[in-house]
């Protein structure tokens, strides 16, 4: 039997994905972050969806994609964290987070409606 032991280098508590060498979260303010997964350094913040309940990220083709509580979906550019596109998808908003599946990105509203949307 091998034990493993150390100390954590950093921690932070959200769900997360990761892609290469980053991180990417959104944090309990409903700030989407990318950090380095080496030090957990920051590389940028979005800030501008404050208290809008985002959802866990997702990767879609190439960017970002976060849905929040008022039937937003957010396409964010993984460089810099400025907004790629925006769009109105349901009245009722979103609490799961989106998937991808068949080149599709796949999210659930609040009232059961399922989408499946390409870009």
């Amino acid at each position: 039997m091998v034990r493993l032991c150390g100390n954590a280098s950093w921690v932070r508590s959200n769900d997360f994905i990761v892609d290469g060498d980053r991180i990417y979260l959104v944090d309990q303010n409903d700030r989407v972050l990318a950090l380095t997964t080496d030090g957990g350094v920051t590389l940028w913040t979005q800030s501008d969806l404050l208290h809008r309940l985002l959802t866990s990220p997702v990767l879609y083709n190439g960017d970002l994609v976060v849905g929040d509580s008022e039937g937003y979906l957010h396409w964010i550019n993984v460089d810099d964290g400025r907004f790629v596109a925006q769009q109105k998808v349901d009245s009722s908003g979103f609490l799961t987070e989106p998937t991808v599946a068949d080149g599709k990105l796949l999210i659930q509203a609040k009232d059961g409606t399922v989408y499946a949307i390409t870009r």
